[in-house]
């Protein structure tokens, strides 16, 4: 999600525009963003299975 954020802020307004993969890059890793839940849940689920191992 970082790296789609970021480029995007450097093609500043053509980064919106449908026709970029960059507006494509940023739409698919926020969705994914929200499927997967945030960094921090990751985490959390993440740390409950390391103790089960």
């Amino acid at each position: 999600m970082e790296a789609a954020h970021q480029a995007l802020q450097i093609h500043g307004g053509y980064g919106i525009m449908s026709e970029f993969a960059v507006s494509r890059a940023f739409g698919d890793a926020k969705v994914l963003e929200i499927v997967e839940g945030t960094s921090e849940i990751q985490r959390m689920i993440i740390s409950r299975e390391l103790p089960a191992q």
